[in-house]
């Protein structure tokens, strides 16, 4: 039998001091995340669940998602879920190919006994569904959602996957508007932003090769002149990368 759980106080779980140990000294920053996340011995110690998570949320270099990649493959699934959920927000795109394997496995796992699958599971299962549908640093076109659908368990899932892969149609279609508070707002596929900028960092994540359409909205038809500059200009820098615009 192994050792009873250490009824003590739990540590402190001090977020900040992981990213800072990250962000002043990378590779002590890793051993440290890692270190916690190994710490299991104390009862009521629940840091390690959720530390991937929430240490990204103050900061995030290549150890951190080292150390997040790792979770994937983590003996419980509540790991898994902060590691999937955390890439999605946090993640690079070199990160992709890992989660997709770590879908396969779940799928593998479960693909005989679906009526198995319990709560946690289907978590983890939505979780996948929401990183590869709307990841903050890579775009997931119709041909890697139809890709990763295969890996589905439950009929959710393949139908959150199959509605947004239907988006993909060609020519792909970006609509641009403002609201009558003056706020813009963006719709590209299952995207949806709130800022010039954070249109900006989508639109420059499709593919070379990609056809786009523009559609223009606005508040009493008149855009205001920084949409309509922003247009230009990003029209021309998507031409510039591969992309095929549409006027």
């Amino acid at each position: 039998m192994g050792d009873p759980p250490r009824r003590l106080a739990t540590p402190a779980c001090e977020l900040p001091l992981y990213a800072y140990f990250l962000r002043t000294d990378p590779p002590y920053g890793e051993k440290f995340l890692r270190r916690v996340m190994a710490e299991r011995s104390f009862e009521m110690g629940h840091c390690w669940m959720t530390a991937i998570g929430q240490t990204a949320g103050y900061y995030v270099n290549p150890q951190w998602e080292s150390v997040a990649l790792d979770g994937l493959t983590d003996s419980t699934v509540v790991v898994k879920i902060d590691a999937v959920k955390s890439l999605g927000q946090y993640g690079s795109p070199a990160a992709v190919a890992l989660l997709v394997d770590s879908f396969r496995c779940f799928h593998d796992w479960w693909r005989n006994k679906p009526l198995e699958i319990n709560e946690e599971n289907r978590r983890l299962e939505s979780a996948y569904v929401r990183t590869f549908s709307q990841a903050a640093n890579w775009i997931s076109t119709g041909e890697d959602l139809a890709r990763v659908a295969a890996f589905c368990i439950t009929d959710g899932c393949r139908r959150q996957l199959e509605e947004n892969r239907r988006y993909w149609s060609q020519p792909l279609t970006l609509t641009v508007g403002q609201s009558n508070d003056g706020s813009f707002y963006f719709s590209l596929a299952q995207y949806s932003m709130r800022s010039l900028e954070g249109a900006r960092r989508r639109l420059l994540q499709l593919p070379a090769g990609t056809q786009l359409a523009w559609k223009m909205t606005s508040w009493r038809n008149r855009p205001a002149p920084a949409l309509e500059a922003w247009v230009g200009q990003m029209q021309r820098e998507l031409q510039d990368r591969g992309v095929r615009v549409a006027k």
